[in-house]
C-alpha cells in the first residue's frame, strides 16, 4: 500500500480577503435580482449536463442493496462484494498524513506542533467517520466531495468544520475536470452547487442568513434532495411520503428546499444560498480564499482531463444484472424440473384426480403402463450458464483487482502457495495506486484545514492547548 502523504509546511499568509467568512454584505433589491439572474443561467447550464449521470447513479443504489425486489426472485451481490472488498482495503481509521518542514529556521518546532494538532483534530472532527463516507462516495460515484468551511469555536473543539457533500445532489460546471483544477487553476469549476434542506430555526441558529421570513413553502418539481431520499428509501424497502412534510408549519419544523451555489461575481469567489425555487437570496458570503473553492474532491479511478473517471458500479453493474438474470432463469428451470407439465393417455387414466400426487398412492390403469404418462419436453437452462456466470465474475474481479482470495473466499481452482503469494502481491500493487490517488486528496484536505486555521484563528487572541503523551510512558 502507499505510504502516508507528506504535507510541506509553508510559513506564509494565504492571499485571503480580510472580512470574516461568515459575514454578509448588504444587498440592494437590484443587486439581488442580478445575482439571482446570474445563478439561474449557470444552473440551467449545469443541471441538464449532470442530470443523466445523476439518474444512473440513483438507479444503481437499488443494485447495491435492493430490498424492494420481487420476493420470488433472487439478487446477485456481485457489486456489493466487489465494492466492500475495495473499500475495506482503502479505508483506514487512523491519521494518514504527516507534516514536514522545508528546512527553514524553526520548521522543526512548527512541524512537531502541526503533527500534534492534526492528531488531536482528527478525533475532534470525527475524521474517521468523514473518511468512510468520503471513500464510499468516491468508490460508488467516482468522485467524493468534502466541504471544508467555517470554524467550530465551541469549548473543547476549537477546530475547523468539515462535511461530506452528497454527490447525488451536486451539480457543477460541465467544463470542470475537478473542483479546483491543477496548480494553475485550469480545469477548475467556474460555478456549481448542491441542494440542501433546512428548517427556519436551523437557518437562524446557523447565522449568516437573511430574508428567512420571506421563504415560502414551495418546492421545485425537480427536487434533487427528495429524489435522492426516495431512491435510497426504495433500495432499503422503506416507504417515502414527501407530501406529509407539507402538513408542518412554516415556522415549526418544515424543511425548506435551498440551494448552495458557488460562483464568481466580478472575479471574486462567493457562496450564495437561494430559496423559493432559486428566486430569493438568503445568504451571500464572499469567500476568504481567492485561489480555491472550500471543497476537496477525492477520486477512485480518475481519468485525465475528466471529472467522472471510473467507479466500481461502472465496472460491475452490467455483470451483476446479467448474473441475476441467469441465476433466476436457472432457478425457474430447476423448479420446473421438480414440478413439470405432463401428458397422459385419457383412454387408460379415466379419473383425472388420480394424477394428484400422494405418497404410497396406487393408480389403476387399463392395459400396459408403457407411455401412459410422460413429461412435456421443454428447454432447460443452457449448459453454458455456469461458464457465463464464472466469466462475468472473473471480468469484474480483473477490472477491480479483487480475486476470490482478496474477498476472503477460497479460490475455486487449487493454487500453490507461490501462486497465491504472487496474486496477493499484484493485488497490493493495483490497490496501492488507488491508495496513492487517495493520498492526493488527503494532503489537500489537511492543506485546507491549515487554511481554515489561518483564516479563523485570531493571532494573539485565540489559543488552543493540545495534551500529548510521552514516548516512553503514559505520562501527559
Amino acid at each position: 500500500m502507499a505510504q502516508k502523504p507528506k504535507i510541506t509546511y509553508v510559513d506564509t499568509e494565504y492571499d485571503v480577503i480580510e472580512n470574516d467568512e461568515l459575514s454578509t454584505e448588504v444587498l440592494t433589491a437590484a443587486e439581488q435580482k442580478r445575482i439571482v439572474s446570474q445563478i439561474d443561467k449557470e444552473y440551467n447550464v449545469a443541471f441538464p449536463y449532470n442530470e443523466a449521470k445523476r439518474k444512473i447513479q440513483l438507479a444503481r443504489l437499488k443494485l447495491y442493496n435492493n430490498q424492494r425486489r420481487d420476493s420470488t426472485t433472487v439478487g446477485d451481490p456481485l457489486m456489493f462484494t466487489i465494492f466492500n472488498t475495495v473499500i475495506a482495503s482503502l479505508y483506514d481509521d487512523r491519521l494518514m498524513a504527516t507534516w514536514e518542514g522545508r528546512g527553514g529556521e524553526g520548521d522543526e518546532d512548527v512541524e512537531e506542533n502541526l503533527n500534534a494538532l492534526t492528531n488531536f483534530d482528527y478525533d475532534v472532527m470525527q475524521k474517521a467517520k468523514l473518511d468512510y463516507d468520503w471513500d464510499w462516495d468516491a468508490c460508488f460515484f467516482g468522485r467524493g466531495l468534502m466541504l471544508q468551511m467555517g470554524f467550530d469555536r465551541k469549548e473543547g473543539v476549537m477546530a475547523p468544520i468539515a462535511e461530506v457533500l452528497d454527490p447525488t445532489v451536486f451539480i457543477r460546471d460541465p467544463r470542470a475536470s475537478s473542483v479546483n483544477g491543477d496548480m494553475q487553476g485550469k480545469g477548475a469549476m467556474r460555478f456549481g452547487g448542491w441542494e440542501i434542506g433546512a428548517s427556519y430555526y436551523e437557518l437562524k441558529d446557523t447565522g449568516g442568513y437573511f430574508n428567512c421570513g420571506l421563504l415560502k413553502k414551495d418546492k421545485e418539481t425537480r427536487d434533487m434532495v427528495d429524489e435522492t431520499r426516495q431512491a435510497r428509501r426504495d433500495a432499503q424497502g422503506n416507504q417515502h411520503f414527501p407530501q406529509n412534510e407539507e402538513t408542518l408549519g412554516k415556522y415549526d419544523n418544515y424543511e425548506f428546499r435551498l440551494i448552495n451555489w458557488v460562483t464568481h461575481i466580478k472575479g471574486v469567489k462567493y457562496l450564495i444560498t437561494l430559496g423559493n425555487n432559486r428566486s430569493l437570496v438568503v445568504r451571500y458570503l464572499k469567500l476568504k480564499d481567492r485561489d480555491r473553492w472550500p471543497i476537496t474532491d477525492r477520486a477512485l479511478y480518475p481519468m485525465a482531463h475528466d471529472w467522472d473517471g471510473v467507479s466500481i458500479p461502472d465496472l460491475t453493474e452490467d455483470k451483476q444484472r446479467a448474473r441475476a438474470i441467469l441465476l433466476n432463469i436457472g432457478l425457474v428451470s430447476a423448479k420446473s424440473d421438480v414440478t413439470p407439465t405432463y401428458l397422459f393417455d385419457q383412454t387408460k387414466i379415466k379419473n383425472k384426480n388420480d394424477l394428484n400426487f400422494r405418497i404410497n398412492k396406487f393408480v389403476g390403469v387399463d392395459g400396459r403402463i408403457d407411455n401412459v404418462l410422460a413429461p412435456v419436453q421443454k428447454s432447460t437452462a443452457h449448459q453454458y450458464v455456469n461458464l457465463i456466470m464464472d466469466v462475468l465474475d472473473q471480468a469484474a474481479q480483473r477490472a477491480t483487482a479483487t480475486p476470490e482470495i482478496q474477498q476472503g473466499v477460497n479460490p475455486k481452482q487449487e493454487r500453490t502457495l507461490g501462486e497465491l503469494n504472487l496474486v496477493s502481491a499484484k493485488v497490493d500493487t493495483r490497490y496501492s495506486m488507488s491508495a496513492k490517488i487517495f493520498g492526493w486528496s488527503e494532503a489537500d484536505f489537511w492543506k485546507q484545514w491549515y487554511r481554515q486555521y489561518k483564516m479563523h484563528f485570531k493571532d494573539k487572541i485565540d489559543e488552543k492547548i493540545v495534551m500529548i503523551q510521552g514516548a516512553m510512558a503514559p505520562i501527559w
